[in-house]
């Protein structure tokens, strides 16, 4: 279960109704194309809170501005739920959290939250329309309000809800984890208790491959991304979210595979890979420098930077990330041979100069250092660390 996800779900859930030790039902009939959505009392108050959790997020300096993508992006959604969201009066929103792991959650109201990470590895328009499918169906079926009425007759709950205050909310890697940890921090809960279950986790992987279908999309894309996640993060410790989780992505895997065998569905359908690469492409050279900058992460922005090299030729950015790369990897002759390819592609482009100096000065090659340091302030001669790099030209 993706971490987030619990986080969120945790939250909300605690939130709610705490006095009351009735049983509630958790027999909720899902949302549909047919007659307006009816809330209950406790989910309304669930809706309120998604509202308040929303604001500390979009407030928390870690949303990834892209006008652009975030319109494209909804309306993916748009073709997946579309005539629902009318149906039942709905506001669709999608917001982009800065951070290079695989995730996206959703909130009981319906706004999706998408990982820069999950759209930097995603390949193509279907594989976005799965992620989405997945996350609204979540909504659509009113799984939050299910695993809270749940949570609340489990006589365990009680328990946890007397946890003191103080207790760690959880532990989790990437800057967007550590904002809602704080947020949970506030009500002293665990967020590693709980979370979606197998099988809601499977209901939504099923409605979501009935929706990415009815849209049109190739359903294999969907399996696909899958097992390219799996791929990626293979060998890495901890991972902390749903999407790239061992052994649930394998079961996930397994899912689509039985859904596409069961329905017969050939390998085709719309993917828009054009489109949704054009769409991505600032982005995936962004969300590159924030892997680069993580434990494990040199294998995912190698990945994404040489798909974005392979679609943008001779693109001098793409260049200075290999340098970076290359040098973060000890590879000094390959560092110095990118960075001045993208210098030679754009001289006034700063950051090259300073990191082929950083790169000369670390090899003891102090005149060269000094030629770059001196070009890269040149360039930006208000730079945040031009102290710094003065400081080693005064060396």
């Amino acid at each position: 279960m993706m971490l987030i996800k619990k986080a969120v779900s945790l939250v909300l859930s605690c939130s709610v109704c705490l006095s009351s030790i009735s049983c509630a039902s958790t027999d909720i009939a899902g949302m549909g194309r047919g007659s307006a959505l009816q809330m209950y009392d406790d989910e309304t108050r669930m809706w309120k809170r998604s509202k308040e959790m929303q604001e500390v997020i979009e407030k928390s300096g870690h949303i990834y501005e892209d006008e652009a993508l975030g319109e494209y992006i909804i309306s993916v959604l748009h073709k997946l739920i579309g005539d629902i969201a009318e149906t039942n009066n709905l506001d669709l929103k999608v917001g982009i959290i800065k951070d290079p792991f695989f995730n996206a959650f959703s909130l009981p109201d319906g706004v999706i939250y998408i990982h820069t990470g999950l759209l930097a590895n995603s390949e193509n328009e279907a594989q976005l329309a799965a992620v989405l499918g997945h996350e609204a169906s979540h909504f659509l079926l009113r799984h939050a309000l299910k695993q809270h009425r749940s949570t609340m007759n489990k006589t365990a709950f009680f328990n946890v809800v007397n946890m003191t205050v103080g207790t760690a909310a959880c532990v989790v890697a990437g800057a967007a984890g550590a904002l809602l940890a704080g947020v949970l921090g506030k009500y002293g809960l665990n967020a590693s208790i709980f979370g979606y279950s197998r099988q809601m986790e499977r209901e939504a992987d099923e409605n979501a491959f009935k929706l990415i279908k009815e849209a049109g999309y190739n359903p294999h894309e969907a399996k696909k991304f899958l097992e390219t996640l799996a791929e990626m993060t293979e060998g890495e410790d901890k991972i902390p979210y749903f999407y790239s989780t061992h052994p649930r992505i394998k079961e996930r895997i397994e899912t689509f595979e039985e859904l596409i065998k069961e329905s017969g569905s050939p390998a085709e359908g719309i993917d828009n890979a054009d489109i949704y690469n054009q769409m991505v492409k600032n982005l995936v050279l962004e969300n590159a420098e924030l892997d680069m900058k993580r434990k494990n992460g040199l294998k995912s922005a190698r990945r994404q930077i040489a798909r974005y090299n392979n679609m943008y030729a001779d693109d001098f950015k793409a260049y200075y990330l290999l340098g970076k790369l290359n040098a973060l990897e000890g590879n000094k002759e390959e560092a110095e041979e990118r960075l001045k390819k993208s210098i030679e592609l754009m001289p006034d482009f700063a950051e090259s100069h300073k990191e082929l100096g950083l790169l000369y000065y670390k090899d003891d090659k102090k005149q060269d250092a000094r030629a770059e340091f001196e070009k890269y302030l040149a360039l930006e001669p208000q730079a945040k660390d031009a102290e710094y790099v003065r400081g080693y030209m005064n060396e």
